[in-house]
């Protein structure tokens, strides 16, 4: 499943504006993860109907460029509107909130009812070049 982490619009105009113009940061932080039953992009992020978002924590970067989630992070299929999952997306809160970053997986990932999919510690990375 590995995927590229991109940054939404929001989080892009958010830090343009902060290192160009002083302007404070307020997107919020990412807190939580959800599922997209479509490919995610900038301006879009389709969660999954039936899914519930899981909270995510980040360790401190320690090359200075990258993250990883400190926990397992488990989505279990019961009743989902579709098998098919794309990708992620990271909200800045369990429902409604704001999605900074998304991620789209390289192949569709298939999870059939009674399921799960998992990322364990370390699973996630967040990275910056």
């Amino acid at each position: 499943m590995p995927t590229t982490t991109a940054m939404t619009n929001t989080l892009e105009s958010a830090l343009i504006n902060l290192v160009l113009n002083g302007t404070s940061y307020t997107a919020g932080q990412v807190t939580y993860v959800g599922i997209l039953s479509a490919a995610g992009s900038d301006s879009s992020q389709t969660e999954m109907s039936g899914s519930s978002r899981q909270a995510i924590a980040f360790g401190s970067s320690t090359s200075g460029s990258a993250v990883t989630n400190t926990g397992a992070i488990t989505f279990t299929n019961s009743g989902w509107g579709s098998t098919s999952v794309y990708g992620v997306g990271f909200y800045t809160a369990a429902s409604a909130g704001t999605c900074l970053l998304y991620g789209n997986f390289d192949s569709v990932v298939t999870v059939t009812s009674g399921q799960s999919l998992q990322f364990n510690i370390a699973g996630i990375t967040i990275s910056m070049d």
